[in-house]
């Protein structure tokens, strides 16, 4: 039932979104950016010389004033919150960022002071079983491998089996003697998710951390359904991982300390680019005026109020439910395009100051499913491993508490845990 249509035009949808990106970085980023280095300038003068700030371990902010990612971090702050423009100097916004706790003490390396460095995954006292859907390719393979390598347990799902064998060949290539796994799973399939779930129970499997980073992001105009009748990005993005989760509650319990983490997107926020999200209760699989972008928009956002409303409901439980942003990720983004769109994304969003590299969005991953700051922290959403503020809406509970409800009677579990 996932067909393309006859007369299927996704790529020209993506097409027009990629030139809007290249207008937007053409015509104003060049302008912005100069201004955020002049104005950082001034700033970074200011801060260093502070004595205080010194003494709190800032002495190395000389080094960073030429760094594009944290004049990006300050745009990001202030982006995402438009208030704190009006609140805060840039001095201050500046030191608000570099004194977050999840910036102090992370290993960060030289080349990329605001990446999730090496050190973040290997501080980990023991081993953990670490779950990791989505891990044939891109971000979750490169997620699977550095966890592998910081010696973790690793179970990689993927949904065609030839490609999660080759990622599978490619990590214990990468760090031999590693312990990974791989197991098959199709998200747009409730069975599957079942049975995956049956099975790791089953064997007896403790589960620490159920990293949900499989997800789909179509482009055809015309909607599509999967097996159980379901709008496949709802399906694919929200119901599935809702499903997992629930099923899985029983390995996640036989852990000291669990985690459950969701990749979901800045795209939630209002404002974003393309078609604006607008999640529609009457009309949850967006059955009227479907557009990619809103499905795409709206899957995240339920993504966040279930994590949020899970949060709420997991004690007296030793788990905890986060949600992260890796960022945009053009390499990965890339491998679902073809001709000059996938040449557009490599060779040129890949440098963009806003893009990540997936080495920079898998640290992200890892960093969430295994530092040591982020134990008993729950129901909070990350980017580039500092805490963020999701939009209103995700953080509304009555409407967390609506979508926890129906997604239960979607899938067929009982509400109460």
């Amino acid at each position: 039932m996932c067909r393309k249509p006859e007369g299927y035009r996704g790529e020209g949808s993506l097409r027009a979104y990629l030139f809007g990106v290249a207008r937007f970085v053409l015509i104003g980023w060049a302008r912005r950016l100069q201004r955020a280095r002049v104005r950082l300038r001034a700033a970074v003068e200011a801060l260093v010389a502070d004595p205080g700030l010194r003494d709190r371990g800032l002495r190395g902010l000389e080094s960073c004033m030429q760094s594009i990612r944290v004049q990006i971090a300050v745009k990001e702050l202030l982006r995402t919150d438009p208030a704190a423009e009006r609140r805060f100097t840039l001095e201050a916004a500046i030191t608000a960022r570099l004194q977050h706790p999840g910036i102090r003490g992370r290993g960060h390396s030289n080349d990329d002071p605001l990446a999730c460095g090496h050190g973040s995954v290997a501080r980990m006292s023991e081993p953990r079983t670490i779950v990791v859907t989505g891990g044939g390719r891109g971000l979750g393979r490169a997620t699977a491998e550095k966890l592998a390598r910081a010696g973790h347990h690793v179970v990689l799902t993927a949904r065609d089996r030839a490609r999660g064998e080759q990622a599978l060949a490619q990590i214990r290539g990468a760090a031999p003697g590693c312990r990974v796994e791989l197991r098959s799973l199709d998200l747009a399939a409730l069975a599957s998710v079942r049975a995956f779930a049956a099975q790791l129970l089953a064997d007896g499997l403790v589960v620490d951390v159920l990293l949900h980073n499989a997800g789909v992001m179509q482009q055809s105009p015309t909607r599509r359904v999967t097996v159980d009748g379901f709008e496949e990005t709802l399906a694919t993005n929200t119901l599935a991982p809702f499903l997992l989760t629930r099923a899985l509650l029983p390995a996640l319990e036989r852990s000291e300390a669990a985690r459950v983490v969701c990749v979901s997107s800045m795209l939630h926020m209002p404002g974003s680019r393309g078609e604006p999200v607008r999640f529609d209760f009457d009309d949850p699989q967006v059955q009227r005026e479907y557009h990619p972008d809103r499905a795409y928009k709206n899957s995240k956002l339920a993504l966040l109020w279930w994590t949020y409303e899970l949060q709420r409901r997991l004690p007296p439980r030793r788990i905890t439910a986060n949600a992260v942003c890796p960022g945009f990720v053009p390499v990965t983004a890339a491998q679902s395009v073809r001709g000059p769109m996938r040449w557009f994304m490599r060779h040129v969003l890949a440098h963009m100051p806003f893009a990540r590299s997936v080495e920079q969005a898998a640290s992200s991953l890892a960093w969430m499913a295994t530092d040591p700051s982020l134990e008993g922290v729950g129901g909070k959403y990350f980017s580039d491993c500092v805490e963020q503020r999701s939009s209103e809406d995700s953080r509304d509970p009555a409407l967390a508490a609506r979508f926890w409800a129906l997604a239960c009677a979607l899938v067929g579990v009982p509400e109460g845990l």
